[in-house]
């Protein structure tokens, strides 16, 4: 059953808006956009469906496609399970941030945006807390880093955490990460929270503002190797031309043996390809806010 929020009736009318205006091919690419740049076990679904649907034209005696299709999914499967394609994908995320060194440059204000990675229900000894994700620890362990670093230097330096409640857990992701950064040792008075945005998109929307109205002499993005192509296209999109910090570089290991480990990678640098792609899209639609120039206010 498929259950229609705002999200979703947004993306039906948009497909019906497609199909009117573009015709059937485009109206595929925004459908893909979509789909792929959803949370769900991306890879894992299309192989399955493409398995279904060879046993499917096979109890009809389409026996030549239903062969066709089963060598599809088979050859997916081992493609993907055995780290070949996630290692492609990934290399093309992350390659561009592979010689990355920790900054030495400080100018005299810098901001430092970290970006939210999800937050967990944590119980320990009866009582609930709201923690970072797994995913996160790196994230604001970089952060952290590139805090003190400046602070060594003599300079000024803000971090920024941006992250709304995408969890449900009734916690802003900002809130949650603040809480460890000064626990790391960070002052509370070098940390401005923006708790609103529930997707990288308006991460940078809504940090964008923030940037903007301190008028910073340098801006520092840190996120995961993975997200951080995304990221920047986004920010470029609101004119923050930031420097990227990659906080982890998560990489398959080819194996002759199939690996849930390599799905789950899969999912992840689809999810980031398709977040580019749906830009482009997007903007190409006029449904994104118009491009702002690097260093107009």
């Amino acid at each position: 059953m498929i259950y229609f929020n705002h999200s979703t009736s947004r993306y039906f009318w948009c497909t019906l808006y497609a199909v009117k205006m573009r015709g059937f091919y485009f109206t595929l690419i925004v459908c893909i956009c979509v789909f792929f740049n959803s949370e769900r076990a991306v890879a894992t679904i299309i192989i399955f469906c493409v398995f279904l649907l060879a046993g499917g034209l096979a109890l009809f005696r389409y026996s030549k496609t239903s062969l066709i299709l089963f060598m599809a999914s088979l050859s997916s499967f081992l493609l993907v399970g055995d780290g070949i394609l996630p290692a492609l994908l990934l290399n093309w995320l992350e390659s561009p941030f592979a010689s990355y060194t920790q900054p030495s440059d400080w100018k005299k204000t810098n901001a430092i945006v970290l970006l939210g990675a999800g937050t967990m229900k944590h119980k320990y000894n009866e009582i609930q807390a709201v923690k970072p994700s797994l995913l996160a620890y790196s994230r604001i362990n970089r952060a952290a880093q590139l805090y003190f670093s400046c602070k060594k230097s003599g300079n000024a330096c803000t971090v920024i955490v941006s992250g709304g409640d995408t969890s449900g857990s009734g916690v802003s992701e900002a809130v949650v990460y603040s809480e460890s950064l000064v626990q790391l040792g960070i002052q509370p008075t070098d940390i401005q929270l923006e708790p609103a945005s529930k997707n990288t998109f308006k991460n940078a929307e809504f940090t964008s503002k923030i940037l903007k109205s301190k008028h910073y002499d340098q801006v520092f993005l840190v996120t995961s190797s993975l997200h951080l192509k995304r990221a920047l296209s986004y920010f470029s999109h609101f004119g923050i031309e930031a420097i990227p910090v990659p906080s982890d570089f998560p990489t398959p290991s080819l194996s002759i043996m199939p690996s849930s480990y390599h799905f789950v990678l899969m999912d992840l640098a689809m999810h980031e390809c398709a977040g580019i792609a749906r830009l482009h899209v997007y903007n190409f639609l006029g449904w994104n806010a118009s491009v702002v120039s690097p260093g107009a206010v």
